[in-house]
């Protein structure tokens, strides 16, 4: 596999957002984004709800889903940097991220990050499990995203597959995760 050097963690300190206005993901659609909305049940349960929240603000659930991945908080934090890798032909392709903003409540536990330079693509994506009244367990995940520069541009169809591929394997590793013994 050939590998190219990732960024180091401090390297992504100085790195900037590759939007504006970071801390938006799960509020409000955007011009010239495309978007993904989903909200799936993942389980029943102050176990299943207690187990996902962890490996969501731990980054397991990342992992799960076949990234490799290095935080500079664990769980995360405001402000923490991450790295995010994809093995994809041979490649690891690198996408480094920032997180904005992190849901701490009673009934609801997530995040969001944000794409910084170097990433392939250019948005945000909140992550958030909460648990309702009936005590079920769900999943939301929504973002906004385009590829990063003109030449991604070109393979944004293969790019949008590939999103939507992420999101299906983020939901089954966390579904997974929560239905655990």
């Amino acid at each position: 596999m050939i590998r190219i050097r990732p960024a180091s963690l401090d390297e992504l300190s100085g790195r900037d957002f590759t939007y504006s206005n970071p801390g938006t993901a799960g509020r409000e659609p955007r011009r010239g984004y495309r978007h993904i909305s989903l909200v799936e049940a993942i389980g029943l349960g102050d176990a299943s709800f207690n187990k996902a929240s962890d490996a969501l603000l731990c980054l397991e659930m990342h992992r799960r889903a076949g990234l490799a991945v290095s935080s500079s908080a664990i769980p995360v934090n405001a402000g923490a940097n991450v790295s995010l890798e994809l093995p994809v032909a041979g490649f690891r392709i690198q996408a480094p991220c920032r997180i904005v903003y992190v849901v701490n409540e009673r009934q609801a536990n997530g995040f969001a990050y944000g794409t910084l330079s170097g990433h392939p693509e250019s948005g945000e994506e909140e992550f958030v499990v909460t648990r309702d009244l009936d005590n079920r367990v769900w999943f939301s995940i929504r973002a906004f995203s385009r590829p990063s520069s003109r030449l991604l541009r070109l393979a944004e169809p293969l790019s949008h597959l590939a999103q939507r591929a992420m999101t299906l394997r983020y939901l089954s590793a966390l579904r997974s995760i929560a239905s655990s013994p």
